[in-house]
């Protein structure tokens, strides 16, 4: 993905995309080696919250890629910025 921005917007603009990943990636790996994911056994309402959370997001995204096929919201002019970057990093494990 960080190539193709590259690719597509230059590697200047794609930069706080670079940032994005180089920051939450790391945050992320540290998190799960301290033992975040013992929080569910200690604190078992907060995968209830996490499970509606996920479901509302993949509404979301189910309906923002029915949008995607229609011509007018297809739109290429700016790279992914850093708190998207981030929240990428998050989702994708």
């Amino acid at each position: 993905m960080l190539f193709l921005s590259g690719m597509n917007f230059g590697v200047k603009r794609s930069l706080p995309h670079y940032y994005g990943i180089c920051f939450a990636y790391p945050l992320k790996i540290l998190l799960v080696g301290l033992g975040i994911t013992n929080l569910g056994i200690w604190l078992p309402y907060i995968v209830v919250v996490a499970h509606i959370a996920a479901i509302i997001f993949l509404i979301w995204y189910v309906l923002q890629v029915v949008h995607v096929t229609d011509p007018r919201y297809i739109k290429h002019d700016k790279p992914m910025t850093y708190h998207e970057a981030e929240l990428f990093q998050w989702l994708d494990a």
